[in-house]
């Protein structure tokens, strides 16, 4: 609660300038005095962690004007970012009912209230306020735009998403182009479900106009080829995916291997991944090697541990690329001894990793099992990564 009675410190500041003021002015004196033993009155209940009391007492004086209107948005915001949204909701429908304010502190009111119906999941109310802000003030409609771009993520209407992009400003938001792209994605993938292949080119090709480095392009043009058992050209799309981002090869690599298998044999995905982690020294291609060599009859397991021993002794590698080295070593060593320390080691290792989940939001740190687009907890695009 203390972070609220710094909120409310320029308005008992203000009541009491008014109440000092009021000493010149005969007529103002006795309701200034009222005004401030009011806002003293409200401050005590806050101290005494009785904020619907205080509340009571800082919305119905009538004295809240344009002066006082700033400290009572910044109130009823921190009421919302503590999760007490029903009174930053009493809050913000308070102020945009007072007639004193100003155009701009009643357009905040209203902004900061549509924020607050959608931290509550009130995306219709959310909705309607957003609009309404866009119909009265046209000329600045930015932060309206981005909120309602929120909002129809949540709804995962992609098609309302992407109409909304075009009012957003770019220069300040330059990654928009990219959210297009992954909503023409969005469309792509729900048609690739139906069958209509037609509408999933089409849509990624509007994906590919809006922003023609996306990796998730080629993905879904590889499952088009995969579905129409073009086996080859699919390889060829998840391939170049993996070039343009790395990070991919966790959900990638189990595509590949299934086509690969209908394809040119399953070699071919162990000669693209040491091609290119011969290039890259990306650790996390290493272990989709080591996970090759293990579950699958790749006969490569000599030169794979020539370059495990160098990256085992001069690099750090992730628990799950040490794990499965051990499995490779378990698979080529003939020392019988020296494989039952093996053995122990990697049964700690799993029991060390039983449960832990494989990828993080860079953004806010959220972890998840799978490779989302999208995390779900910030709902920012193209941050997850592996661990």
């Amino acid at each position: 609660m203390t972070e609220l009675l710094f909120l409310l410190l320029p308005l008992a500041f203000y009541s009491g300038w008014q109440a000092a003021r009021g000493h010149h002015q005969n007529h103002n004196k006795n309701k200034q005095k009222d005004t401030s033993k009011y806002f003293v009155k409200g401050i005590n209940y806050l101290l005494d962690e009785q904020p619907d009391k205080a509340l009571e007492f800082f919305l119905n004086d009538s004295a809240i004007d344009e002066y006082t209107a700033e400290t009572f948005l910044l109130l009823g915001n921190s009421f919302r970012n503590r999760g007490e949204i029903d009174r930053a909701l009493r809050v913000h429908q308070n102020l945009i009912a007072r007639p004193k304010l100003s155009k701009k502190q009643k357009e905040a009111a209203m902004m900061a209230l549509g924020k607050d119906f959608f931290a509550a999941g009130l995306l219709d109310k959310a909705e309607h306020v957003f609009q309404e802000l866009l119909a009265h003030n046209p000329k600045d409609v930015n932060e309206a735009c981005l909120n309602l771009q929120g909002i129809y993520e949540q709804l995962k209407d992609w098609e309302k998403a992407i109409q909304v992009t075009k009012c957003i400003d770019s220069s300040k938001n330059i990654n928009q182009a990219r959210i297009t792209a992954h909503y023409y994605c969005e469309l792509a993938s729900q048609e690739l479900e139906n069958g209509n292949l037609y509408l999933v080119d089409n849509y990624l090709k509007k994906a590919k106009k809006v922003y023609k480095d996306l990796p998730r392009i080629n993905i879904i043009w590889g499952d088009i080829e995969a579905h129409q058992e073009n086996y080859s050209k699919a390889i060829k799309y998840y391939e170049a995916a993996i070039k343009d981002d790395s990070r991919l090869i966790g959900m990638l690599f189990h595509k590949l291997v299934e086509v690969s298998k209908k394809s040119s044999g399953i070699d071919r995905v162990y000669k693209f991944l040491m091609l290119y982690f011969k290039k890259s020294k990306d650790i996390d291609v290493l272990e989709y090697l080591l996970e090759l060599a293990h579950s699958h009859n790749i006969k490569r397991e000599t030169e794979l541990y020539k370059i495990l021993k160098v990256e085992l002794a001069n690099n750090k590698l992730s628990l799950q690329s040490i794990l499965k080295s051990i499995k490779l070593l378990l698979k080529i060593s003939s020392n019988i001894d020296q494989n039952k320390e093996l053995i122990l080691l990697e049964k700690a290792l799993e029991n060390h990793m039983a449960g832990q989940l494989n990828f993080q939001c860079e953004h806010c740190g959220y972890k998840m099992n799978e490779y989302l687009w999208r995390c779900p907890v910030c709902h920012s695009w193209d941050t997850i990564i592996r661990l």
